[in-house]
């Protein structure tokens, strides 16, 4: 299985136990569905950034990695800030349905992308990449 599948994979196996989170909320399936969702993000978090090590050119690669950072953590907080906001509006089981719903919807949508139009990053060649010219000096 190619990463970009594996990484789909894991939005749907997350988005699924998320949702199943918010419909049997009891103790003992909360830990299995909570385990589960941790399976799930290591499905997609080590081939996100094994594709980012590899298809980023060496001289950008830290700049990358730290837009990636800064990003993700800003989303990590407006995501909080709008959740928690939603689970005192409608209630934290629904939330959590909500949340597992859209994550399937997108990874649906995602999947169908991939299938249909392949991954963007497979149109352009690895030399291309690394061509010096396309490698500004930042410095």
């Amino acid at each position: 299985m190619n990463k970009q599948k594996l990484v789909l994979w894991g939005y749907c196996i997350s988005g699924f136990t998320i949702g199943i989170l918010g419909m049997f909320p009891a103790y003992p399936l909360a830990l299995i569905g909570f385990f589960l969702t941790g399976v799930s993000n290591a499905m997609f978090l080590i081939p996100i950034q094994s594709i980012f090590q590899e298809e980023t050119v060496e001289p950008m690669r830290g700049r990358v990695f730290s837009a990636c950072f800064t990003l993700t953590r800003v989303a990590f907080m407006g995501s909080v800030c709008i959740l928690s906001y939603g689970a005192t509006q409608i209630g934290v089981e629904r939330v959590y349905m909500l949340s597992g719903l859209t994550l399937l919807i997108v990874t649906i949508l995602l999947f169908g992308l991939v299938i249909f139009k392949g991954t963007p990053a497979s149109n352009i060649s690895k030399e291309e990449l690394s061509d010096p010219r396309r490698i500004k000096d930042y410095s």
